[in-house]
């Protein structure tokens, strides 16, 4: 079995995760009973992952960033379709467009994109971070990449001070005149000092598509992160995601995990704002994601997934699937095992089918 964590049985240097330690650092030397059963179900279902993408998967988890709980939501996605029947493709391409969503789901007829992000809050360092990536991200947006599409694989920042985005970009020009002298059609390469690591894989499209005109070099981006109160936060989350396409030429669900553990209030909190927007009621920009100024928003969109803490199997886990009433490409509920949420005399409620929890930690309601 390909495990994707590379460890040796070492001597245990302490039964709890230390502050300088990522997750998959402390998960190749831990001896917990719950977290060797953790570890155990994370390489179950990375050795189910399609083959191509297990080496990046391994290449991330051994990098210093805290990335684990990001990886696991995508290969907990990938569990959840799968157990509900569909075929699911990894990063698949979309008419006119340089962006790869995650996956695309097919089962029978029925084909549907599905994006994933991750939302936290975030101290002031790290919103300056990631403003200070956007520039870059622009700078990169704005070179002529010869016909090539970038993948962001992984952007660190090791500093406060802004770095140039011209800098890089002017490297990341070097590293694809690299591998057009190696004549390679799909390749990686790295950019990296004492204040930054960039980690691109590039691919060849030739001339299906000019990057160079359209100013969208880059075809996926790492996870983002957002900050602000609980429904902002899930709202600059969902909304980034679903103005990342044009029109699609299937329904497109954007899956929205939250990292931080949600109590009852913060899910009433997020019912009411749902209700709001379900319903045309008092919408204002902050809590936009189906509708603003009673007009429906983000048909593009044909259903939200929001979750919390899925990396923690529980029973009954609390989750959040809701179709959008007027999406442009809707979605046949009867396609999905999945039970989905909506409005009854004010309330939430949720259809007939399986919970979350139900499909991806089946062990959990054996006798």
């Amino acid at each position: 079995m390909d495990d994707a964590f590379e460890y040796v049985v070492i001597k245990e240097e302490g039964r709890f995760k230390t502050g300088v330690e990522t997750t998959a650092q402390y998960f190749k030397r831990t001896v917990e009973p719950s977290f060797v059963e953790e570890r155990s179900r994370f390489n179950k279902w990375f050795n189910e992952y399609p083959q191509e993408e297990r080496e990046e998967i391994k290449r991330r988890l051994s990098s210093n960033r805290e990335v684990y709980y990001d990886i696991y939501y995508e290969l907990l996605l990938f569990q959840l379709f799968k157990k509900q029947g569909f075929t699911v493709s990894i990063h698949p391409r979309v008419p006119k467009s340089l962006k790869c969503p995650d996956f695309l789901i097919e089962k029978g007829s029925f084909k549907c994109y599905v994006e994933a992000t991750s939302i936290r809050r975030m101290a002031d360092d790290e919103k300056r971070a990631e403003k200070n990536k956007e520039l870059v991200y622009q700078a990169i947006n704005g070179i002529d990449t010869k016909g090539y599409i970038l993948f962001i694989e992984d952007f660190s920042l090791n500093t406060s001070r802004t770095v140039s985005g011209k800098s890089i970009a002017s490297q990341v020009v070097k590293g694809i005149e690299e591998g057009i002298k190696q004549q390679l059609s799909s390749f990686y390469f790295e950019i990296a000092n004492k204040d930054y690591l960039l980690y691109v894989r590039a691919t060849y499209i030739g001339g299906e598509y000019n990057p160079f005109e359209n100013r969208h070099n880059i075809g996926a981006y790492g996870y983002s992160f957002y900050w602000g109160n609980r429904n902002s936060v899930f709202c600059k989350g969902f909304k980034e995601k679903a103005a990342r396409y044009g029109a699609l030429d299937y329904p497109y669900i954007v899956c929205v995990n939250s990292l931080h553990f949600l109590t009852q209030g913060d899910w009433e909190d997020i019912d009411e704002m749902l209700m709001k927007n379900l319903n045309l009621r008092n919408v204002d920009r902050e809590e936009e994601i189906f509708s603003f100024n009673n007009s429906y928003t983000h048909k593009r969109v044909s259903a939200i997934l929001f979750t919390q803490g899925v990396e923690f199997p529980y029973k009954d886990s609390t989750y959040r699937f809701v179709l959008h009433p007027k999406a442009d490409l809707p979605i046949d509920i009867l396609d999905f095992s999945l039970a989905n949420h909506y409005i009854v005399n004010g309330k939430i409620v949720r259809a007939e089918g399986k919970i979350i929890s139900e499909l991806v930690y089946p062990h959990l309601y054996e006798p």
